[in-house]
């Protein structure tokens, strides 16, 4: 698995800023001493919300994220975040396999 940080977070917002209003992008880019992961699921929750059709964004860097944050298991973020995700997005992807699996 590629290593992820905020760099790659940044990418993955601004990859679906037009699905995000503006108090939430303006939120999601203010990381503090790199703390990207609670955004990154606020970013997730509010893309629930939009049709999936219309969203395009990097399974495998979401996948990696996701993991990244610590979302797939129990932790500090929700898992059920992770599985409400997967189930919009249609994602075949099990809680520790590759996201092209």
């Amino acid at each position: 698995m590629k290593v992820v940080g905020p760099q790659e977070y940044l990418e993955f917002v601004e990859s679906v800023s037009d699905h995000l209003d503006a108090k939430l992008y303006s939120d999601a880019r203010d990381i503090e001493y790199g703390q990207w992961e609670i955004p990154f699921e606020a970013v997730l929750l509010a893309l629930l919300k939009e049709d999936f059709a219309l969203v395009e964004f990097d399974h495998a860097l979401v996948f990696n994220l996701a993991k990244e944050a610590k979302i797939l298991d129990e932790g500090v973020l929700d898992p059920d975040t992770w599985k409400k995700f997967r189930d919009w997005s249609g994602l075949n992807i099990a809680k520790s396999t590759h996201p092209n699996a």
